[in-house]
């Protein structure tokens, strides 16, 4: 169906009144209302057809996070973000149903997407309780999903205040474990919570000083990721090393336009 017929539908939805259109007449939202939407699901219920609604509802929200999230690193970030957070509420209700419908798969796949969106829009106490309950959710999930959820939920801990090192420490663990059958670490924010793990650790799983576990991310080919790891490793560094950091870090996120990276770097600076 085009994106034209599913306008026309929506709009002729909303004639009768089973639809209400919300927000800007140019991009309008709808929501259905309550009775309507009990009805439908009644009816889903009542043909076997609602975890199958279920499924397909949980799989839109979560491509849509996983579209939204490289740009969340970069200057779109805060037009994407304002997206993410409309979506908020059917995001977490995509998750709940990844849940209740035992995929876990799924369910780790909007960790993954969605975890950078909870931690710098200032949801870590909600995004930390729902990738939990994914990463304990029995089911297959393939290792590098599994070990990028896991780095997630240490990073959240050791990072936003939400618990300590030994809370931290089964996660991070489970991500080395998972990371050590490949160190071919596509996503981003894994290289960077794999560097940071020494960091937080009385010791590297391969032997190395946290130094040293950053030392190669500092010619990534992400600028994003370099700059995260110049800021990362300040307080191991000298006053003068430290200050040149936190200058290049700050390039790195200015030349990607990356907001909330150059606030963070301010911070460092100040």
């Amino acid at each position: 169906m085009q994106t034209s017929e599913v306008l026309d539908l929506l709009t002729a939805l909303a004639d009768k009144s089973l639809l209400m259109a919300e927000g800007d007449d140019e991009a309008p939202r709808y929501r259905m209302l309550e009775t309507i939407r009990a009805y439908g699901r009644s009816g889903s219920d009542e043909a076997g057809e609602l975890d199958a609604v279920r499924h397909a509802y949980a799989r839109f929200f979560v491509e849509l996070a996983e579209t939204a999230e490289p740009h969340l690193r970069r200057a779109e970030q805060l037009e994407w973000g304002r997206r993410l957070e409309a979506e908020h509420d059917n995001l977490h209700a995509a998750m709940r149903s990844a849940i209740a419908l035992g995929d876990a798969q799924l369910a780790v796949r909007m960790v993954n997407a969605a975890g950078w969106y909870w931690w710098f829009g200032g949801h870590k106490a909600e995004g930390i309780q729902l990738a939990t309950e994914a990463l304990e959710l029995p089911g297959e999930v393939d290792a590098a999903t599994r070990a990028t959820g896991a780095a997630m939920i240490a990073y959240f801990i050791t990072t936003a205040g939400l618990g300590d090192l030994g809370q931290a420490e089964p996660w991070i663990r489970e991500a080395q474990r998972l990371l050590r059958r490949n160190w071919l670490i596509p996503d981003p924010l894994l290289r960077l919570a794999v560097a940071v793990f020494p960091a937080v650790q009385d010791e590297w799983g391969r032997g190395m000083s946290a130094m040293e576990a950053m030392e190669p991310l500092l010619a990534d080919d992400d600028p994003w990721v370099r700059a995260q790891i110049r800021l990362a490793r300040t307080r191991m560094l000298g006053d003068e090393e430290r200050e040149t950091d936190i200058g290049q870090a700050l390039d790195e996120f200015r030349s990607i336009g990356e907001r909330w990276g150059i606030s963070y770097g301010l911070g460092h600076a100040g």
